[in-house]
């Protein structure tokens, strides 16, 4: 790091140098104990689907909270890739894709999972658009790190992101804020909650953004780089009988994006129609875009019902839930000026959970739980259409799809205390899956069809044991070690942009794992660490190549690597927080050499036109040793809180630094990121308890970097390397209330 951007820092000592908190609260003052005022406070987590301290759970766990993230200024999952140590996260067309440890899926299309499992409430939900995502009015977020092969839903190979929202209280109370940023940027959000008598209370969260986007559109005249979003949630909460409680939920988002732009950064573009244009960054800008039609918009909707029961054993809790989402894009195919390769696409996803989980009173010895699992997935793909006279004819072609996928599974855990202070842990699930798709393509002529290409519709079956086995000792009540071993997969998939008829293979992980956790001085500070070795079997590849996406598998791939986070209390004040995370994930088979010598399965890559613009299509490569796309090998982020209380109120300064090494964005290590810091800080004044002013900025650095990016060629030149830029330098000020 540059002295320059050190003094910076310093100088910026408005703040804390995060973006990766381990896993408890951010410290939090009890002012009636000034014992407990000098100490870190725990955070209680489900990551076993039962409320735990983190500190004492044997799994490596981050989990934020919600005064932290608004500390912090994080308001998007996509913001806690600078705040969880190992988490990479890739935004593509408006759908948040989660990479943990080195594990992740880049396709974006409907009807792909991601490795990295995401849920809000503990329901799963296999796609996330970007106003989904949003973490205001949130209890706390769960970032839980390797396989969820048994307690969580629906099996994933990288781990878990669980959103916890609050529930509604008795006591009526309303609180939002209010803001104003660069780019013309407006924020705002509201929260309230009230009793309805005695057995009754109710809530609602309302949050939205709009801005006039960070580039130009140099084609239109309009924006580019803006993420305009809506999202509204609220929740019934029940209790009629002694025991018995009901959380009835919904949820409503709409969301707009501008989508990618052309020629990553060291490659150029060109127009399919003559006369040839070719761009690069020089003439286009960091952060503007030619394409004259391009955006991502989405409408998600659901409702859930929570019941819980109390047994005289267990308690008995049943999740019931049901999502809608539908979307549209404008994908101008070249990214060019000219309508050469428009696909205009249409498509809905419906979306319905069944769990039922029976679970053990707390006990000393023995804890246990028991459950089902039953999902349906249904992405469908209705109007899609390739239009562009010189490379699909005079009336294009159609290529709508669908896939149906089923799952139900069967699960268990239990823990048991050996001797004092030793406790094992084991669970298995069993799951059956089915997943079938359909579609076809129809090149349209001067009759109305001139032919078809219609894939045969095609059914996957699969039936997979998943398990962990772990073991933790107690030291002593502030010392834990553990060390575990699980597996996780993922569940095969169909490409349904376009329909080929052929699902990439199940992905499996093995995972392998050693950690501690401590409180020590007094819970003044803690100090987490782990380190694991992840052995991965058909890890699932998808790219874009021809506008679509392409499915396949590498043969194996291996991850190896450690962490350590840390906080303290210093005093007078001042909380400090650091992170480090060192990664080595790499494939170990991922294509050979047939008799003749030619390359078999092996991974796609293309050839830069420098002169005309866009890429070649290029035969695949044995990229055995390559690093797995988005896997940075070192990161780390340090920061810190300075609380100062004075006759006019309260000032709270925040500032968080991450750095990046770098990392590439597909298998053949065409496309890479080079390293990146980014300094994050913010000055909140409170003259009252039921007021408060924040000045923030994120990126003060203003470094450039990119979000998503990737290849997309075929036999004639074509866009070559679409890609999204990462936000520059943003400020703003804001004003919240709560009463």
């Amino acid at each position: 790091m540059s002295c320059k951007a050190l003094k910076l820092v310093c100088a910026t000592a408005l703040g804390s140098m995060s973006l990766s908190a381990p896993a408890f609260a951010q410290a939090v003052p009890v002012a009636d104990d000034d014992a407990a005022a000098n100490q870190l406070q725990e955070i209680v987590v489900t990551a076993q689907r039962r409320s735990e301290s983190s500190q004492k759970v044997p799994i490596a766990i981050t989990a934020v909270g919600g005064p932290a993230l608004a500390a912090r200024g994080i308001t998007n999952v996509l913001d806690l890739g600078g705040s969880v140590p190992g988490l990479q996260f890739q935004n593509f067309s408006g759908i948040q894709l989660p990479f943990l440890r080195g594990v992740g899926a880049t396709g974006s299309a409907l009807g792909n999972e991601s490795s990295v499992a995401s849920y809000v409430d503990g329901i799963y939900f296999a796609r996330v658009p970007s106003a989904f995502a949003e973490l205001r009015n949130v209890q706390r977020v769960e970032v839980l790190k390797g396989p969820q092969g048994t307690l969580f839903g629906r099996n994933s190979t990288g781990g878990v992101i669980n959103i916890v929202t609050k529930d509604p209280s008795h006591d009526a109370s309303i609180s939002g804020s209010l803001g104003y940023g660069r780019f013309n940027e407006v924020r705002g959000d509201v929260y309230a909650t009230s009793g309805l008598g005695e057995k009754a209370a109710m809530d609602i969260a309302v949050s939205g953004k709009r801005s006039d986007g960070f580039g130009d559109n140099l084609t239109t005249g309009g924006r580019y780089g803006y993420d305009d979003s809506v999202l509204a949630r609220s929740k019934l909460l029940l209790e009629p009988f002694e025991g018995t409680r009901f959380v009835l939920s919904g949820f409503y988002s709409w969301s707009r994006d501008a989508g990618q732009k052309a020629a990553y950064p060291g490659t150029r573009t060109g127009t399919v129609s003559t006369p040839n244009q070719v761009f690069d960054n020089s003439t286009i800008g960091y952060y503007n875009t030619v394409s004259d039609n391009n955006f991502d918009r989405y409408n998600f909707w659901g409702a859930s019902l929570r019941a819980e029961q109390d047994l005289s054993f267990a308690t008995l809790i049943s999740i019931s839930a049901y999502s809608k989402l539908k979307e549209k894009h404008a994908f101008e195919g070249d990214y060019g000026p000219r309508p050469d390769f428009v696909v205009p696409i249409r498509g809905k996803l419906d979306q319905f959970t069944q769990e039922i989980q029976l679970a053990s009173k707390d006990r000393t010895d023995l804890s246990w739980i028991l459950g089902a699992y039953y999902y349906n997935n249904k992405s469908n793909y209705y109007d899609v259409h390739f239009v562009g006279p010189i490379l699909f004819g005079p009336a294009g072609l159609s290529a709508p799809a669908h896939q149906k996928a089923e799952s139900f599974a069967l699960f268990g855990q239990a823990t048991y205390e050996v001797v004092p202070n030793l406790k094992v842990t084991g669970g298995l699930r069993y799951t059956w899956d089915n997943t079938t798709a359909d579609g076809y393509i129809a090149v349209f002529g001067i009759s109305p069809t001139f032919f078809v290409v219609d894939p045969p519709k095609d059914t996957d079956k699969s039936k997979k044991l998943t398990f962990r086995a772990a073991v933790d000792y107690q030291i002593d009540p502030n010392a834990l070690v553990y060390a575990s071993f699980s597996r996780g997969f993922k569940a095969a998939t169909y490409n349904i942009l376009t329909y080929t008829g052929t699902p990439n293979k199940p992905e499996k992980l093995d995972a392998y794992e050693v950690g501690f956790k401590t409180s020590l001085l007094d819970r003044r500070v803690k100090l987490n660490g782990a380190a694991f070795y992840y052995d991965i079997t058909n890890p699932q590849v998808q790219l874009v190549r021809s506008g679509t996406i392409f499915f396949s598998n590498a043969g194996s791939s291996r991850v190896k690597g450690a962490e350590v986070d840390m906080e303290a209390v210093v005093g007078g004040g001042l909380t400090m927080r650091a992170s480090a995370m060192y990664l080595d994930s790499k494939y170990k088979k991922y294509g050979s050499r047939d008799a003749n010598g030619n390359i078999v399965d092996g991974a796609p890559t293309s050839i830069p036109d420098l002169v005309n613009g866009g890429s070649i299509a290029a035969p695949s490569i044995i990229a055995a040793g390559n690093r797995t796309p988005l896997a940075a090998k070192f990161t780390f982020n340090v920061g810190f809180d300075y609380t100062v209380e004075t006759s006019i109120g309260k000032f709270v300064a925040t500032a968080d630094l991450y750095h990046n090494s770098g990392f590439y964005f597909e298998p053949d290590n065409l496309l890479q990121q080079k390293q990146y810091n980014l300094l994050n800080a913010q000055l909140k004044f409170s003259p009252t308890d039921n007021y408060s002013i924040r000045i923030w900025g994120r990126n003060l650095l203003d470094k450039k970097y990119a979000i998503a990016a990737t290849s997309q060629n075929s036999a004639v030149h074509e866009a070559g390397y679409p890609w999204t830029p990462g936000a520059p330098l943003t400020y703003g000020i804001a004003l919240d209330f709560s009463f």
